[in-house]
């Protein structure tokens, strides 16, 4: 089965994400090293490697990455970077483990009969994840599996994994970080993780998972205004403005209404 990320997601589009990227990148690796030990990470739609190649800045050492044959080799961020070309609506399997595992808009390109293996696989690879992925509404390209946080949240946490929110109040202000970073963006621990970083007494449900930022609020809202504005105009067009709309669009015969 080949992702529609095969057809749509050419060289252009990861020239232009990687610019925007680079800056949240190094934000939200500036947390992670101040909060883990990480030497080894694996991101699951890995693009062209921004992620991977910014966390061999902050100190990893092994990297490897799950993309599409789609991707060159020459548009990878960094050559450290292990690249291993497969369809992520397929299952994946691998030997290795990691520190950190990695999956940062992505899942809502996968299928929803995909949604709950590929946490299972996401979990089967570290202790620790970082993962974030389109909420309803949100829009994009080819999404065919918008979720809300707390939706994700359940999934791991069946696997052991619970929600610490450990980036998006760090980044929630950051004008140069893209709003879907902001609002997506949760980190996941296994128990033993979880009770190293925030101790056992803290507890996972009390969390606000589910959250839209405000400039994604604003657009929304600027964009359905902007329709039922357009609708209110249009339900005031006087009969003989309809009748001319159905006769160019409709080929309707001038002696018909």
């Amino acid at each position: 089965m080949k992702s529609k990320l095969v057809t749509n997601y050419e060289g252009d589009f990861y020239e232009g994400r990687r610019e925007r990227t680079l800056h949240t990148c190094q934000a939200v690796w500036e947390i992670l090293s101040n909060t883990i030990p990480i030497k080894s990470a694996v991101d699951f739609g890995c693009g062209t490697g921004t992620w991977l190649a910014t966390g061999r800045e902050h100190g990893v050492e092994r990297t490897v990455g799950f993309e599409g044959l789609w991707v060159s080799d020459n548009l990878l961020d960094s050559p450290e970077i292990k690249l291993i070309r497969q369809d992520l609506e397929d299952r994946i399997s691998t030997d290795e483990s990691f520190d950190l595992a990695i999956s940062l808009e992505v899942a809502e390109h996968l299928s929803p009969e995909r949604a709950d293996s590929f946490v299972a696989d996401i979990c089967g690879v570290a202790p620790c994840v970082l993962f974030g992925a389109a909420i309803p509404l949100q829009g994009g390209v080819d999404h065919v599996n918008e979720q809300w946080q707390s939706n994700w949240a359940r999934r791991f946490m069946k696997h052991g994994y619970r929600p610490i929110d450990l980036v998006r109040p760090r980044i929630w202000n950051d004008s140069k970080i893209p709003f879907y970073y902001r609002q997506n963006t949760l980190f996941y621990a296994n128990a033993e993780k979880y009770a190293a970083i925030l101790g056992d007494a803290k507890d996972a449900s009390n969390l606000m998972l589910d959250v839209v930022h405000p400039i994604h609020l604003e657009r929304y809202a600027s964009q359905e205004l902007g329709t039922k504005e357009s609708l209110k105009a249009m339900l005031c067009f006087p009969r003989t403005v309809w009748r001319s709309i159905r006769r160019r669009f409709v080929k309707m015969p001038y002696g018909q209404s």
